[in-house]
Formats: C-alpha cells, structure tokens, sequence
C-alpha cells in the first residue's frame, strides 16, 4: 500500500538527495549514454510513467548492479527518490529536462494521432520501421517543434537496433487515453464555465432591472441616482471598484460583482451613463450640446435661463426659460436630475458639471438606416462576407460582443466618413450598448449558434467535434468532408452554407483555428436580455416626469424619503410598495421567457 506524503527534506538532507540524484543520472548516462533512454529501456518497461520499487530493482540490474548491492542500496536510494513517498518514481524525480521532453512528446503524439496505425502510417508512409533520420524528418512534417530528435530516437529504440517500429510506441495507448479523458474534462470545464457565465449575465439582468427600480424608487430619476450614488464628483464614467463601493453603500443585498457584469453591458471595464439609461443620458447630452452651442459655457447659460437674476431657478421658470431661448425637450427629468441635492431650484454650481462631460456622440444622433446600409456596403467592400468582417474588423476578441469603440475604431480603419453615430444607433436597435453578429448577418448568426449549441450537446464543444470530424488528423477539412461529417455525426442543417460561413479565409477548406471561437462565444437567453433591455429602455423615466417623479415611496422630493433597499426576496417592489414602470398588468412573456432563462440559470448557479 502506498505510503502518506512525507513532510518536505530539511536543507542538508536536500544537498545529499541532489549528489545521489547526479549519481544516478551519471550513472544512466554512462550505461546508456541519456536518463531517458535507460528510464524506457530499463525501467519504465510497460509504458505507464511509472516506476515501482520491483521495476527499479530490475533496472538497476540491468544496468550492472550486482544482487548483492541492489538489496543493500536500492531501497535507500529508491525511497530518498520517492519524495511524495507514493511508492513510485517519476522521471521527473530524477531528471527534470528529460521527463518535460517527454511527457511532451507524448501529449504531442496523442493529440494528432488518432492510433498508434495512424502515427505508424505518418511517419513511414506505409514502411514497418523507421530510421534516425526518417524519424527525424517525420516529426519535421508533423510540425513537432521541441526539438531533442536524437535523444527521442534513441530513447525509443530500445533495443539498440538503429530502426524503431510501432512496438516502439507501447505506451501510445495508455497517453491516448489519459489525453482523451484529459480532453473529454476540459471539454466539460469549458462548457460549464460557459453556461455558467451566460447564466450569471441572466441572473445580473435580472438583477439590473431591479436595482434601476430601487435607484428611481430612493432617488427619483437616473440621472440624481448617478450623480448622488453612484458616482462621485459628477464623473460621466464609472468603474468597477467604485460601482461596487457604492453598492455596499447603497445596503444593496444582490450580488454586486454580478449586477456589474449585466450593468457594464459593452464589457469595456466601464459605464458610462447611457448604459443606466439611455433615454436620461440622451436627454442630458442634448442639454449639454444646446449650452455649449448656443451661451458657450454653463455659466453664461444659467444667467440667460434666470431671466430674474434671482441666482435660483425653480422648475416651472426652468421650463419656461429653456423654451422660450429654444430647447425644446427641457422637463421634470431633466430638472430633477440637475437639482442633485433635492433643494427644488437650481443654482449655477448644478450645471458646471457639464462643462466637463463630453457625450459619445451617438447620443446625440438618429437611427440613420441609410448609413448603416453604407456601413454594410462598405464592409463587404473589404471583406468577401460578413463573417469574415465580423471576425476581422468588428469582433477581433471572439465575443461576439463589438461595443461603440470597436465599432468606431473599426470604420475609421477602413475609410468610412459618414453619419457613424447614426449608423450605430441604426444597428444597436435594442440600445443594448453592442452589437452582435446577428444584427450584422442574422443568417449566419442563426446557422452558427445551431451549430455550436449541436457541438456542445453532442461533443462538448465546437473544437472537439472538428477534432471528430478530422478524420486524417491533417487539421483540414474540405466541404465534401464536412458534408460527410456533418451527416454521418447528425447536424441537420444545411452544412454547404454552415461550410461558406466558417470559410473566412475563402480556401475551400477548414481549419480547428477558423472554428474555435465559437466556443467562446455566449450563448445566453438573448431573447430574455432583449426584451429585458426593450422594456427597461422605453419604460425608463416614462412616468418620472408625471405623478412619479419626486415622490418616491410618498416622500415629496427627498433623496431619504426611501432609505431602506429592496430585500432580496421583494426586489419587486420597494418600501412595501410596487414600483410604476410603466408596464400594462395582464399576460407577460419576457417575463415567462425570463422565468425559464432563470430557471435554467440557477441549474448552473447553485443558490
């Protein structure tokens, strides 16, 4: 039976290990001129990268030793070796360089190499042996590139011959099934932390919606809770450590880490205020861009606005003033959310904040359809499909996420210079803060999330079912092969036109490299976060500027008048009161959609 770990070597015992090790390693290299070629030839007999204490006896024996000094030494040797004191040596244990080599050369031979018949067949090409040289261009061909072809060589031919043959690799089957179990694991790993981020995104929107709830509840409109909350010195942008500071502060009892994920829906590490609510942060980069067009500065603009000088503006005076000097959208919102410390009036000092903003510009634009029509057109330009501009230009990360920066750094790359801000707002119909592929190609979107969701049902992923479909292992594929796989293995759809779409490079042949990001792809209840992100964009401030604004939970107009979150078992509603988004009472489907995307997210994330 195998013994406990034994406590790490005290220092001196340390350097006596380290003389005997070289000892031993001298000693191999003397008799059969590497460590590694007496380890395969001597020891490590039957392939398994394992020594017990009987296999060493027999190696030391071969190797010279007399019985009389194996029974005398090769216990002490073999267990001051043994450092985990398992009751097997490694190769490692020994000498470190050689064992790397070749636990390398073995994974490598088991990933490309279906059977020890295929290695055989690609090295010889039809031949029954192998010899130094042919070895050495063989592993050449095969892209093997860690070099060390002589000491591999003749490690494996054991029997000193000059030649080795398929008897050289009996080990080969034992690697292939440690590598597939290995593969299947990871494969598994990769999956799960896919579904498991996709299920923490739904759960964070979910999430998200809730908290915009309780921050219009306690503040009144998004703009207060922004620059009262969540943000400190009137800064347009919010990072992670702040948002999560603020959370803690706020008492909110969700998960933080998990409301950012869905909060910072772009993934570009930041939010800006748009991403809060677009319709609030529209409204005030049209103020913002009507002041700095027309008076300058702010300064110069609350002395046109305060027509009375009275140096204090109250919200019937603002609305007047801002009409009658021509901008048009002045209302309750925007008012509340400038009167950030709830005094009911104005004064010069709530302004100067947006002299120091500088709105993205496509809060300022339209959906311009005719520019994104000249965006698309452009595109294929460039690129012979959308794919492969997506992959290319717009999705360079394979997120099948391109947020504004992307996008805009992207068309700037390739000479566009029309109405971008508006091509975006044409493309990101939902507001979502990105665009996919669908809204690029949604034809190809669709034919590659069915595939990928068949890969991972049927091999757990998009790379191991090429590596089944790569039947020669040469890491290609034609289209007549992948109609052939896709048929035999049972993928439904049109293959031909799933083929067009991963061919990026228009070669008529595919490779694991122009299939695998699809696996890092998320594929999360989309249609939930949609119509999650639709109800949460046109419901925003709907009723704010009415009966709702100021009077959170009864309050008049204090920022206090709902000081207690939401529990996490009533997020619904807030100091006891359900909250008036705006939505019609009867049938809901997002929400029975967003059930069942919750359903399935907590499989994946335990409570």
């Amino acid at each position: 039976p195998a013994r406990a770990p034994r406590a790490a070597p005290e220092p001196a015992l340390l350097e006596v290990l380290a003389g005997e090790m070289q000892t031993l390693k001298s000693f191999f290299e003397d008799r059969e001129g590497a460590t590694l070629t007496a380890w395969l030839k001597h020891f490590d007999v039957n392939g398994d990268d394992r020594v017990t204490y009987e296999e060493f006896v027999d190696g030391v024996l071969k190797l010279g030793w007399d019985r009389e000094k194996a029974e005398l030494e090769a216990r002490p040797l073999f267990e001051a070796l043994d450092l985990n004191g398992d009751g097997e040596l490694a190769l490692e244990e020994i000498d470190k360089a050689q064992a790397h080599i070749w636990s390398e050369f073995r994974k490598w031979c088991a990933a490309n190499f279906d059977s020890l018949d295929h290695l055989i067949d690609r090295f010889a090409h039809g031949a029954k042996t192998l010899t130094k040289d042919e070895f050495g261009l063989a592993l050449l061909r095969e892209g093997w590139q860690r070099g060390c072809e002589t000491l591999l060589f003749k490690s494996l031919d054991a029997k000193g011959q000059g030649t080795i043959d398929k008897y050289s690799f009996t080990w080969f089957d034992f690697e292939k099934k440690r590598w597939k179990m290995q593969a299947a694991a990871s494969a598994a790993r990769a999956r799960f932390d896919r579904s498991r981020r996709a299920a923490r995104r739904v759960i964070g929107q979910k999430d998200l919606h809730q908290f915009k709830q309780f921050l219009r509840a306690r503040y009144g409109s998004f703009l207060r809770a922004w620059r009262v909350a969540l943000t400190a010195n009137d800064s347009m942008t919010l990072h992670k450590p702040i948002f999560l500071k603020a959370c803690v502060k706020l008492g909110w009892p969700g998960d933080a880490k998990l409301l950012w994920l869905a909060f910072d829906k772009d993934d570009s590490g930041s939010a800006t205020i748009d991403e809060l609510d677009f319709a609030s942060a529209r409204l005030l980069a049209q103020f913002k861009v009507w002041i700095a067009e027309k008076f300058g500065d702010t300064e110069r603009a609350f002395r046109a606005i305060d027509r009375d000088s009275t140096k204090q503006l109250k919200l019937e005076d603002f609305l007047k003033s801002c009409t009658a000097l021509g901008f048009p959208h002045a209302n309750k919102v925007l008012f509340h959310g400038l009167d950030k410390s709830a005094k009911r009036f104005l004064v010069e000092e709530d302004l100067t904040f947006l002299d120091r903003w500088r709105p993205l510009p496509f809060l300022l634009a339209e959906p311009n359809q005719a520019a994104a029509n000249e965006v698309l057109d452009l595109l294929l330009q460039k690129h012979p499909n959308y794919l492969t501009a997506w992959r290319q230009a717009l999705d360079k990360d394979g997120s099948n996420r391109c947020n504004w920066f992307e996008f805009q750094c992207a068309l700037e790359k390739i000479g566009y210079h029309g109405d971008l801000a508006g091509a975006w707002r044409a493309l990101d119909t939902d507001m979502s803060g990105y665009i996919t592929l669908r809204e690029i190609d949604p034809a190809s979107n669709n034919i590659l999330v069915n595939f990928r969701q068949w890969a991972d049902d049927a091999f757990g992923g998009v790379v191991p079912a090429f590596a089944a479909f790569d039947i020669d292992g040469s890491n290609e594929i034609s289209k007549v092969e992948f109609r052939q796989a896709c048929r035999i293995f049972g993928f439904k759809a049109n293959s031909f036109r799933l083929f067009d779409a991963l061919d990026v490079s228009g070669n008529g042949s595919l490779s694991s490299s122009e299939l695998v990001f699809l696996d890092s792809w998320e594929l999360a209840e989309e249609h939930v976060l949609e119509a999650m992100s639709r109800e949460l964009t046109t419901g925003g401030e709907r009723q704010l500027g009415e009966r709702h604004l100021g009077a959170p939970c009864g309050a008049s107009d204090a920022p206090s008048g709902c000081s207690r979150p939401p529990s996490s078992n009533s997020l619904g509603s807030a100091c006891g009161r359900g909250i008036t988004t705006g939505d019609s009472e009867g049938d809901d489907p997002a929400g029975r959609a967003l059930a069942e995307a919750m359903d399935s997210a907590r499989q994946v994330i335990p409570p």
